[in-house]
């Protein structure tokens, strides 16, 4: 049989396992194929025809190697909506590429599977079973679902739904292209962020895998056939799993806001936030839990909402300031604020010669000077006040005659 696996189609697509004759090289996944049960044929997949003509290639000897018939499994066993060839392919895919990876299952599976819709699938009917490991149902005698639908039913919506979604998919808008992240070195040494794993040197809850790294899970751990419940140990290995996995949801979390409001352009948001005033960010800073919980144009449009109320209530403090000088126009008000801006650059100045006075008089010539001898003053007069201190004590132990 030659297997082509579409790795690099996106999840959702209709990608999937093909299987391919071995002497034509047509496309045989959705009909009938005959494969060779030879040990030395290895996965040897032939179209019907070729087969009937007796073509041969390798070390297929079709005279004397056995074969088998491999049909189309397109009814259901465990879900209305799932074919049993489905189910296959989705237990194949998670033993190729691991649980977890729904997205590299998903695209194993084609048919236009969801990520999604793979994880919701596999938990409802392999997990939440309630013959936990084995699905419902899991005797193979158990016909009952792919009695109640036909073939020709099924496969009809199967058809209707990768119509629907093959559709759904050119018609989805196109998403931006964005400029790749570069490994800078702020990415390493400001971020720890290695852009080709999407990872950072340091995670959230780093420790977490330490847990788990020690658990194993043996074929005869499960449910006690004389208890018909889990064995004490397993339930505990569950524990620590479902544990761990809260864990890694948080971590998932918190890197979700990182990438969704663009923080790891560092030089950037920090020089945008040098050129806001104090107010704005502290006033910024505190809404900062907000971005969990929102995107990145409805956090932004909470911040600027923000921005401009505090400008409003600025503007209604000068407003009240006007009146209660008693300036009732807009021409007033400016030449007040003209007028206050030179007052206060006055009184600075004043401030600053008479300072630069001080240090004068005290032998100060510029700013280390003045801060040596700041320091030294405040030495002299902790020294005082420890030598008083200890004066007062011994006072205090001298007996009285």
């Amino acid at each position: 049989m030659t297997v082509i696996r579409n790795r690099t189609a996106a999840s959702g697509g209709e990608g999937g396992v093909k299987y391919v004759c071995e002497i034509c090289s047509n496309d045989i996944t959705s009909t009938v194929r005959i494969r060779c049960a030879h040990s030395t044929c290895k996965e040897y997949d032939l179209c019907v025809p070729c087969f009937a003509k007796g073509s041969s290639s390798g070390a297929h000897d079709p005279a004397t190697h056995c074969f088998c018939v491999v049909e189309q499994n397109s009814f259901p066993i465990f879900d209305p909506e799932w074919s049993a060839d489905e189910e296959l392919l989705l237990l194949e895919g998670a033993e190729i590429y691991g649980l977890g990876s729904w997205a590299d299952i998903a695209a194993h599976i084609g048919g236009y599977r969801y990520k999604d819709e793979v994880r919701d699938h596999y938990i409802k009917v392999f997990i939440a079973s309630p013959k936990f490991p084995l699905p419902k149902p899991y005797s193979p005698h158990d016909m009952e679902l792919a009695n109640e639908i036909s073939k020709e039913e099924f496969q009809s919506r199967r058809a209707r739904r990768i119509e629907e979604r093959r559709e759904a998919a050119k018609n989805a808008p196109a998403q931006p292209k964005t400029n790749p992240t570069e490994s800078l070195p702020a990415c390493h040494e400001i971020e720890g962020f290695m852009p080709g794993r999407l990872e950072f040197e340091t995670e959230y809850a780093n420790e977490a895998e330490e847990a788990v790294q020690v658990l194993e899970f043996d074929p005869s751990d499960g449910i006690n056939p004389r208890t018909g419940k889990p064995h004490p140990e397993t339930e505990l290995k569950l524990a620590v799993m479902d544990i761990y996995n809260s864990r890694l949801t948080q971590r998932a979390e918190r890197n979700k806001v990182i990438f969704r409001h663009n923080l790891l352009d560092y030089s950037e948001n920090i020089k945008r936030d040098e050129k806001r005033p104090k107010e704005e960010r502290d006033l910024l800073n505190k809404a900062k839990p907000f971005a969990q919980i929102l995107n990145r144009n409805d956090y932004k449009q909470f911040c600027q909402g923000l921005v401009d109320e505090l400008e409003l209530r600025e503007a209604i403090s000068h407003l009240q300031e006007w009146r209660t000088n008693g300036i009732t126009d807009l021409e007033s008000g400016v030449k007040y604020e003209r007028e206050k801006a030179l007052r206060n650059k006055r009184k600075y100045e004043q401030e600053k010669a008479l300072h630069n006075k001080q240090n004068h008089t005290n032998g100060i010539s510029d700013i280390g000077s003045g801060v040596k001898y700041e320091r030294e003053k405040a030495l002299r007069n902790k020294r005082k006040y420890i030598l008083e201190k200890a004066l007062h004590d011994k006072q205090d132990h001298t007996p009285s005659d």
